[in-house]
């Protein structure tokens, strides 16, 4: 019977199975935070039969959701099937699944093809789980105590973890700093639960910047540091973070520039962000406008790291200052794709339908050699008004004219 139940829900149709969330060859894996918020049901389970198109689990534990303890379960969406003939799965394996579908029902399916699975290794007699924190840390994998793994999977629901917090305290605390990747994991858990009360941690974060030192090959853990820094604020991460803006590799800077914007957000009026707004428009004046990009020809994951001058536009825009708008306002102008769409998210992360009129005025008229880019403007329109007029300017300037009579705003708030 058991063995039939199986075959059922490997054959043919899935009756309640999760909706596929790839389309195409190539996609973007959510960050850990979004996928577990958008989860309809996270267990800890052990694959029975592998097929073509996705695996029989058996639950053993139910870490949210109904209560799914030994129920199977057919999940999909484990692999692209044009990529790979069937899913990396072996039977035997236990692996924490983030799925998508009826809670209650029998199908389900993983947010994409590269992020949802974490499949539990066994090292040494430690029992670890490889993680990702996905979004632009997709790339980066990292085996993790189990009871560490389900702590971040509590603690990203509930937006606090003692538990890691104190295992940060004692890897950064220590005489001699652990190795790179415990250093990095202690630096993202910082910057997941950390608060004010961590700043006494300033001195420990300072000295994993200078152990990592300028090297590409670190980058990754001096901005783990810049975005701990941006967690528990106050005047000494502020000044680390405007040190880590000259970093030598762009992704540090994003997260410098989107830090600094955090840390000073509720600082309004001060001379410490004043300092910081005239720090961020310097150094969008000269900062580079490409992102910073992953993929290699084998690799479907289109996420990448902001452009240091679309981080710095969008820190402007979150501190609402007119100096912000008016670099935006000038980078719609240019011929570079990846200036305008640094100018574009900077009117994205304000989400102020009074800034419509300035992207119609940005827009391509017909005929025009970068019409194309219009789609880009297009897309920020429909987000602000939620309102669709396509890609002519004149579409939604006549629209815009009908419907409203309000100014945009001088000073950019």
């Amino acid at each position: 019977m058991r063995a039939l139940l199986i075959c059922l829900l490997l054959i043919g149709g899935f009756p309640a199975l999760g909706e596929a969330q790839v389309r195409g060859l190539t996609w973007a894996d959510p960050t850990l935070r979004d996928a577990i918020r958008d989860a309809d049901l996270i267990v800890l389970a052990r694959a029975l039969r592998v097929a073509k198109n996705g695996v029989a689990y058996e639950v053993e534990q139910t870490l949210k959701g109904p209560k799914r303890d030994g129920h199977l379960l057919a999940v999909t969406g484990l692999h692209h099937p044009e990529l790979r003939h069937r899913p990396p799965v072996q039977s035997g394996d236990l692996d924490y699944l983030l799925l998508r579908g009826k809670p209650t029902g029998e199908g389900f399916a993983l947010p994409t093809p590269t992020l949802g699975r974490f499949p539990c290794r066994v090292l040494s007699g430690r029992p670890l789980v490889v993680a990702s924190l996905g979004g632009s840390e997709t790339f980066v994998r990292i085996a993790v105590p189990q009871s560490h793994f389900e702590a971040l999977l509590r603690g990203i629901n509930s937006g606090k973890s003692k538990e890691l917090l104190g295992d940060a305290r004692v890897r950064l605390s220590g005489k001699s700093l652990p190795g790179p990747e415990r250093v990095y994991w202690a630096l993202r858990c910082l910057g997941l639960f950390g608060s004010r009360a961590d700043r006494d941690l300033l001195p420990q974060i300072r000295r994993a910047i200078e152990k990592a030192g300028p090297r590409s090959a670190t980058f990754r853990l001096r901005a783990a540091a810049a975005t701990a820094l941006a967690r528990i604020g106050g005047r000494g991460a502020i000044q680390t973070l405007l040190g880590l803006l000259r970093d030598p590799h762009r992704g540090v800077q994003s997260a410098a520039a989107e830090g600094l914007s955090r840390v000073v957000a509720d600082m309004a009026g001060s001379n410490v962000f004043e300092l910081v707004v005239k720090r961020l428009v310097e150094f969008a004046g000269a900062a580079s406008q490409r992102p910073v990009t992953f993929t290699s020809v084998e690799d479907p994951r289109t996420n990448r790291i902001d452009a240091p001058l679309a981080a710095a536009l969008k820190g402007l825009a979150r501190l609402a200052v007119p100096e912000g708008l008016r670099l935006a306002r000038r980078t719609l102008k240019t011929e570079d794709l990846d200036t305008i769409d640094a100018g574009l998210a900077y009117f994205e992360e304000r989400g102020d339908p009074r800034l419509v009129p300035i992207l119609i005025k940005g827009m391509r008229p017909k005929g025009h050699t970068d019409h194309f880019v219009n789609r880009r403007f297009a897309r920020v329109l429909s987000l602000l008004t939620k309102e669709d007029y396509g890609l002519d300017p004149q579409d939604w300037q006549a629209w815009w004219e009908s419907k409203h009579t309000k100014s945009t705003p001088k000073d950019g708030k």
